[in-house]
């Protein structure tokens, strides 16, 4: 799925999202098994995948994700479900590279 405007997912999803320069917020309801792209990402309900934020990353405490988070900021919110690794490097270093 691909797309240009902000997002709200709150059924079931499997494969790649991806929304450069938008937003994409998974409801409680969400579950999505896929790669996800976007501005901003904000999981309320579940991810299993690799979570690309340009800007941020936010788990509420409802969220629950497993896989790689990788954006300049990410939010873990107490009460969060997190398993896998965070990548915050600098994305000025990564395009020098």
């Amino acid at each position: 799925m691909s797309g240009t405007q902000d997002v709200v997912v709150r059924g079931r999803i499997e494969g790649q999202i991806s929304l450069t320069g938008c937003n994409i917020t998974v409801g409680k309801e969400g579950r999505i098994k896929a790669d996800l792209l976007a501005k901003a990402i904000q999981v309320d309900g579940f991810v299993d995948g690799l979570l690309r934020g340009e800007d941020q990353i936010l788990l509420s405490q409802t969220g629950r994700v497993r896989g790689k988070l990788i954006a300049p900021q990410v939010v873990l919110e107490e009460g969060c479900n997190f398993k896998g690794t965070v990548d915050m490097g600098d994305r000025t270093q990564d395009s020098a590279e």
